[in-house]
């Protein structure tokens, strides 16, 4: 092959691998500018939606904050829904909803857009049931507080012996003949006096 031809072939190989280089220099610079690096690709994307919202949830390799665009056509996702700081394990509320509406969605982090190749995410909310709004809210009730009657020494007489299998039958009772130390409850520290006392 002439010397000519070689120089030739060389020189497109050089424009090439030059023309290469800036295009991927450019989308780096662009990635790097909006905030959106490696590590930010939405894996896990999944919407759970009931009759008037959804929880859209992802996960990111490293700490991201995205944003949710949402719309009830694949065309107009004019709706946004924003994290409030970034993290790797992401959950969006969307709300309010029409209920039985599917409704479209993508995430965006930075000017970063991610959605399912080319396509909107999508999810569709429930339908309410019969019935559903017209469930009163319960009402609380009030209750008086009773007061809790403490066992009197008066009308108790004391254990004079400890047995194990006794007393240990009665740990959690406010029987007061167990109650040696007079605080409403049988526990460990009557068991302790009641060695103490019969030593």
């Amino acid at each position: 092959m002439p010397f000519k031809d070689m120089k030739k072939i060389i020189i497109v190989i050089i424009l090439i691998l030059t023309g290469v280089l800036i295009v991927v220099g450019l989308k780096t610079a662009k990635t790097f500018l909006s905030g959106a690096a490696s590590g930010c690709d939405p894996t896990g994307v999944r919407a759970q939606a009931d009759s008037g919202s959804a929880t859209v949830s992802w996960q990111t390799e490293k700490e991201c904050q995205g944003v949710v665009e949402y719309g009830t056509t694949p065309a107009s996702l004019l709706l946004r829904a924003l994290e409030t700081q970034p993290t790797t394990v992401h959950r969006v509320t969307l709300a309010p909803l029409k209920e039985n509406t599917t409704y479209y969605f993508r995430i965006r982090v930075g000017e970063e857009i991610y959605d399912n190749n080319g396509i909107p995410y999508s999810f569709k909310t429930t339908a309410k049931e019969e019935g559903e709004e017209e469930k009163p809210k319960p009402t609380p009730t009030k209750t008086e507080a009773k007061p809790t009657t403490k066992p009197t020494t008066a009308s108790c007489t004391k254990i004079k012996v400890c047995e194990i299998k006794d007393f240990s039958q009665k740990f959690g009772t406010t029987d007061c003949r167990y109650d040696l130390d007079e605080n409403g409850n049988v526990n460990g520290a009557d068991w302790a006096l009641c060695l103490k006392q019969n030593k």
